[in-house]
């Protein structure tokens, strides 16, 4: 049935010719060259299946180092950090990816955002980091510490310094 079936669908492609000779070669060239995609299909679809080891484990990890940056502002760019988001990789040559996305301003809405890429690791770099978790990296920990409360100039209310503005006047910390 099979073998009707890949008949079927494999004449149109072969076209008309004048002689039962050339109608079996082209079939059995286009069987070949099918087999041989079939074989390259399955090779690389079981070089990029690949079952990450520990991965809840790992990506737990990167969610304690990484989420502390969300809402609190960027150094550079003076804007909140709206999100973050951590990928895991795709093959076993892939890399564990961070992004930071930052808060929405007049040069992002004309320039579509995609992030910002804080943290590049494989899964091996990011293994050997796990058995050391206290060297953490200094721009995380400059950021953290950064996060000093602050008193709004217009209420004089104290503010988490995670605030761009005072929560009870709306007024921007400056």
């Amino acid at each position: 049935m099979k073998k009707l079936l890949l008949l079927l669908l494999c004449v149109p492609l072969i076209g008309y010719s004048q002689s039962a000779y050339d109608d079996a070669a082209g079939m059995w060239f286009l069987i070949i060259i099918l087999t041989i995609i079939g074989i390259i299909f399955k090779f690389f679809k079981n070089l990029f299946k690949w079952k990450i080891p520990n991965e809840e484990k790992k990506m737990q990890y990167l969610v304690d180092k990484f989420m502390p940056l969300k809402n609190t502002i960027d150094k550079n760019w003076e804007r909140e950090i709206t999100d973050i988001e951590i990928q895991p990789p795709f093959s076993k040559y892939g890399y564990w990816t961070v992004k930071k996305y930052i808060a929405a301003s007049v040069v992002s809405v004309i320039v579509e955002d995609d992030g910002f890429e804080i943290y590049k690791k494989t899964d091996t770099e990011l293994e050997l980091e796990m058995l050391k978790p206290e060297e953490d990296t200094p721009e995380l920990m400059e950021d953290i510490d950064d996060l000093s409360s602050w008193n709004c100039k217009k209420c004089n209310e104290e503010n988490e310094g995670s605030f761009d503005s005072c929560w009870k006047c709306q007024t921007l910390n400056e």
